[in-house]
């Protein structure tokens, strides 16, 4: 949903906007908490790549995902960092 600037303040020069990401159903099977902890640490620097993002977790990550930067990324491709894990 929308947020308008004058619900701030000091109020900013923009409206914002609140978006809430679920997984979809068939990631029934995926510890979400653990998704969750992986995307946020992939952008905590989101122009690093995925690979040095993750290092401090000693996640492994496939070959073909290592050079992407995390909003390359699909949440597929996450769930797959976190079953090979």
């Amino acid at each position: 949903f929308d947020i308008k600037a004058g619900n701030f303040k000091p109020r900013p020069n923009v409206d914002a906007s609140f978006v809430k990401f679920t997984p979809k159903k068939k990631y029934t099977n995926v510890n979400t908490d653990e998704l969750e902890r992986i995307i946020k640490r992939s952008f905590k620097q989101p122009r690093k790549t995925l690979k040095n993002n993750l290092k401090p977790y000693n996640y492994k990550i496939p070959k073909e995902l290592e050079i992407k930067r995390p909003h390359e990324l699909t949440l597929d491709m996450y769930v797959s960092i976190l079953e090979t894990n």
